[in-house]
């Protein structure tokens, strides 16, 4: 099945995400949320849509780590509160397939985590 130009377009843009991100395994909801803040001409789709579209492309890789995504509206402009921010690292993950998962890797990972807690308890 061919894909549209336009979901072609909005998961080029998450794979960059995805890419830059230092978490490497990134939050799905994070990366919806993301969307529809930097893109509002994009129209992204539903939470449950946009998670379809990441398990079906190839170049991602579904982690289904904590609790199941609940539907909810799409985030207006602005800043997130801190609510919204933690609940945005909940939920199912994905990385690149192509970022294989090794022991350095891993490190990198806790170290970013760990850091971020440290700011928070600061």
């Amino acid at each position: 099945m061919e894909r549209s130009s336009r979901t072609k377009e909005l998961l080029d843009r998450v794979e960059r995400m995805v890419e830059e991100d230092p978490q490497v395994l990134v939050p799905v909801r994070k990366l919806w949320r993301r969307l529809q803040q930097e893109c509002p001409w994009m129209a992204p789709p539903t939470l449950a849509e946009f998670l379809a579209l990441l398990r079906e492309d190839e170049r991602f890789e579904y982690w289904p780590l904590g609790e199941p995504l609940e539907e909810e509206t799409p985030a207006r402009g602005g800043q997130w509160s801190v609510r919204e921010a933690a609940a945005c690292e909940r939920g199912p993950r994905v990385k690149l397939r192509r970022i294989p998962v090794t022991e350095a890797l891993l490190f990198q990972i806790l170290r970013h985590h760990i850091r971020g807690l440290l700011e928070i308890l600061r």
